[in-house]
């Protein structure tokens, strides 16, 4: 019984130091900003898809055999992923079309 009212002890003064901990670190936040952060690791796959709908469903990968720029979700799925050699992505997922990097197209989307 005594363990347990040391540990029932202990247990609220760590409770209570934390609370303590995140109230200094809520009073010290600068809520003057404002920070957003957005994903673009598969927006040149999602222009491919945009100009040719039937890839949506397909592992894609853009770039070449010797790297790969970025991949789309469904071969991500099969552990294909940027900078990746291209030709690990194949050995990865067989099925992958690799379509080579356009980055005329891709500055002229963003």
């Amino acid at each position: 019984m005594e363990n347990f009212k040391r540990n029932e002890r202990l247990f609220r003064e760590k409770k209570n130091d934390a609370k303590g901990l995140l109230g200094d670190l809520e009073r010290d936040r600068d809520l003057t900003r404002t920070w957003f952060h957005i994903d673009m690791d598969m927006f040149y796959a999602a222009v491919e898809i945009r100009d040719n709908p039937k890839l949506a469903e397909l592992p894609i990968a853009i770039g070449s055999m010797q790297m790969i720029a970025t991949a789309n979700y469904v071969a991500r799925r099969y552990g294909v992923r940027s900078a990746m050699p291209g030709f690990i992505g194949v050995q990865l997922c067989p099925q992958l079309v690799l379509i080579p990097c356009n980055f005329r197209k891709y500055a002229a989307v963003s």
